[in-house]
C-alpha cells in the first residue's frame, strides 16, 4: 500500500498504442474511485524480435517490487515473449500477490478474455451467405504458437464448408504481426509484405480483404 491506498502494478508494452493508452486511462479512473493507485511498468519494445535490444528492454520488469504491490495486472497480448510473462507471473504469485491477466490464459491468474467466437462466425456467415463471396483468403497472425489464429482459422474453414466452398492451402497467408506502417515500399510490414505475396501467388485477386487479426485493419 501507499498513502493508505492499495497499489496495483500494471505490466504492458508500447503504452503509446491507442488501445493501451485508453485502457490505462480507464483503469486509472477506476482505481482512483476505489481508493487505489497504479504503477505502470512499460517497455517501448514488445519483444517480437528477441534481439539484444529486446533483452535490454526486459530490465524494467526486473525492478518490480512485488512486496509493495497489492495486485498485478498484465496486458498479455502486448507481450510476444511468453517466457517473460510467465516469469512475471511466477514472481508475483511466489509473493502471494493476485495476478489479473487481460487477453490471456494462465492457471495461476484471474483471466479476462474476449469471447468473439460467435461474432466472428456470424460475420463470416454473413459475408459468404449474403454477399456470396466465392474467392475468400485468410490472413492470420503467426503460423505457430498463436492460439487466436488457430481458432479463427478453424471458424473460417467451418464456414467455407457450410457454404459449399473448398479450402486449399493457397487461401492461407500469415502477416506475422508486423505492425510498423510501410513508410516506403522497402519497409518490412505485415500489410505490404503479405499483400505482395497475395498479388504474386493467390489464384485470384479478392475484392474484399477481411483480416483475421482484430487490429490488422488499423495498421
Amino acid at each position: 500500500m501507499i498513502e493508505n491506498k492499495k497499489l496495483i502494478g500494471v505490466c504492458l508494452t508500447r503504452v503509446e498504442d491507442d488501445f493501451r493508452t485508453e485502457f490505462l486511462k480507464f483503469f486509472h479512473k477506476i482505481a482512483e474511485e476505489n481508493n487505489s493507485k497504479i504503477i505502470v511498468f512499460n517497455s517501448p519494445r514488445d519483444f517480437y524480435y528477441g534481439d539484444k535490444y529486446d533483452e535490454g528492454a526486459k530490465s524494467v520488469y526486473k525492478f518490480i517490487n512485488y512486496d509493495a504491490l497489492d495486485a498485478l495486472v498484465i496486458l498479455r497480448e502486448s507481450f510476444y515473449d511468453e517466457e517473460l510473462v510467465n516469469g512475471i507471473i511466477r514472481s508475483a504469485t511466489d509473493k502471494g500477490k493476485p495476478v489479473v491477466l487481460v487477453h490471456g490464459r494462465h492457471d495461476d491468474c484471474y483471466c479476462i478474455e474476449t469471447d468473439y467466437v460467435d461474432a466472428y462466425r456470424a460475420m463470416l456467415d454473413h459475408l459468404f451467405g449474403i454477399h456470396d463471396i466465392k474467392d475468400p483468403v485468410f490472413i492470420g497472425g503467426k503460423p505457430e504458437n498463436d492460439e487466436q489464429t488457430v481458432i479463427r482459422l478453424g471458424i473460417y474453414k467451418e464456414q467455407l464448408e457450410k457454404h459449399g466452398l473448398v479450402y486449399t492451402d493457397d487461401m492461407l497467408y500469415y502477416g506475422d504481426y508486423w505492425d510498423v506502417p510501410p513508410k516506403k515500399p522497402s519497409v518490412r510490414s505485415s500489410g505490404n509484405v503479405t499483400g505482395s505475396r497475395m498479388r504474386s501467388s493467390a489464384p485470384t485477386t479478392p475484392w474484399l480483404w477481411r483480416c483475421a487479426r482484430s487490429l490488422k485493419h488499423t495498421g
